[in-house]
C-alpha cells in the first residue's frame, strides 16, 4: 500500500531504493494458495506461503518498474514473541537477535546505489549475502505467480 501511495503521489525519483523483506522458508512451499491440505502446521504454511507470495511479487515490481532500484532481503530467523512460543531448544538456539537481524537490512537500505556494493535486483541474505536463486526456484515460476 506504502508502494502505491509512493507511485501515485509520484514521490518515488529514478533509482529510488525498494526493499523487500522476506524469509527464506518460502522455500517449504511451492503455492501461495490458502487450501491447506494438512490441518496441523497450517500456521508454518500460511507463513511460508506468504514469503513465496512477497518473492513473486518482488519479480513482478521488477519487471513493472525498471527505473526503480528493489532489492530482496532476508533478515535471518529472528528470536520474537512470534518465533520463541513453542520451538525446541535446538530451533531457539538458531534464532538471532532483532539487531543481528537488522544488519543486512541497513547494510542495502545505507549503501549508495553507486558504489558497487549492491546489486540491482539482487537478493540478500543475512548469512550467505547475495544469493543468485537456480532457475527452478519456486520464486521464479511465473505460471504460478500468475
Amino acid at each position: 500500500l506504502l508502494f502505491r501511495k509512493l507511485l501515485s503521489d509520484n514521490l518515488l525519483q529514478q533509482n529510488a531504493k525498494v526493499l523487500v523483506l522476506t524469509g527464506d522458508i518460502y522455500c517449504l512451499s511451492n503455492d501461495c494458495t490458502v487450501d491447506f491440505p494438512d490441518a496441523k502446521d497450517k500456521g508454518q504454511q500460511a507463513y511460508c506461503r506468504s514469503k513465496l507470495g512477497v518473492n513473486w511479487i518482488y519479480f513482478e515490481l521488477i519487471k513493472r518498474y525498471p527505473g526503480i532500484w528493489f532489492n530482496l532481503i532476508h533478515p535471518g530467523v529472528i528470536a520474537n514473541e512470534l518465533s520463541v512460543e513453542e520451538v525446541s531448544w535446538f530451533m531457539k538456539s538458531m534464532l538471532i537477535s532483532c539487531e543481528a537481524g537488522a544488519q543486512v537490512t541497513l547494510i542495502c537500505s545505507t549503501s549508495s546505489t553507486t558504489d558497487g556494493l549492491l546489486e540491482k535486483g539482487a537478493y540478500y541474505h543475512n548469512v550467505y549475502g547475495r544469493i543468485t536463486l537456480p532457475s527452478n526456484d519456486n520464486s521464479l515460476n511465473q505460471e504460478k505467480a500468475g
